[in-house]
């Protein structure tokens, strides 16, 4: 490729577009990430904790309950069980 300028000038945007359809899909385009990263991003920055459990629903109830005997403000359980 480094040979043939023709290579060079078809290949080169291609691979610009493939990396950044890449970057998009990892989440490191903001295009895909909705407005509930910044308040998270905020609250951190403020000193908060965001802390996610997954695990069977034993786990999350006792996860719950220990998050809850040292302080946590708000839950939230995502349809997924991942996080409560």
């Amino acid at each position: 490729m480094a040979q043939n300028p023709v290579a060079i000038v078809l290949g080169a945007p291609v691979l610009v577009i493939a990396f950044a359809a890449i970057g998009a899909l990892v989440g490191r385009a903001r295009l895909f990430q909705s407005d509930e990263y910044d308040r998270f991003e905020t609250a951190v920055d403020r000193g908060e904790a965001l802390v996610t459990v997954s695990g069977p629903p034993e786990l999350l109830d006792q996860s719950r309950r220990i998050l809850q005997d040292h302080g946590a403000l708000r839950f939230r359980r995502e349809a997924t069980g991942e996080a409560i």
